[in-house]
């Protein structure tokens, strides 16, 4: 099953494309995904997605640290929480 980003397609894996779509093409709706995720996860400052040669990796920021995390480095539980987020408020 092809992957994006450690997560598969099927399981949402195109979430970070979509934000990336989003963020440049409907500002206000993605700053809207962005504040409700922070009510859900409190430590969650902002997504990180950039182009790389037609692929976007779906990474983020947390408040008070600098490394940048992927999805790799999530619970099933975060992922479900920022693609049902994404979903709803799109």
């Amino acid at each position: 099953m092809p992957t994006m980003g450690g997560i598969s397609r099927k399981m949402g894996g195109n979430l970070g494309a979509f934000l990336f779509n989003l963020q440049g093409a409907h500002a206000a709706h993605y700053r809207r995904i962005v504040q409700t995720i922070r009510l859900i996860l409190p430590l969650f400052s902002d997504f990180e997605l950039t182009d790389d040669s037609g692929t976007v990796l779906l990474r983020w920021s947390e408040l008070g640290s600098d490394p940048i995390l992927n999805s790799a480095q999530a619970s099933d539980g975060m992922l479900r929480a920022m693609a049902l987020v994404a979903l709803l408020q799109q």
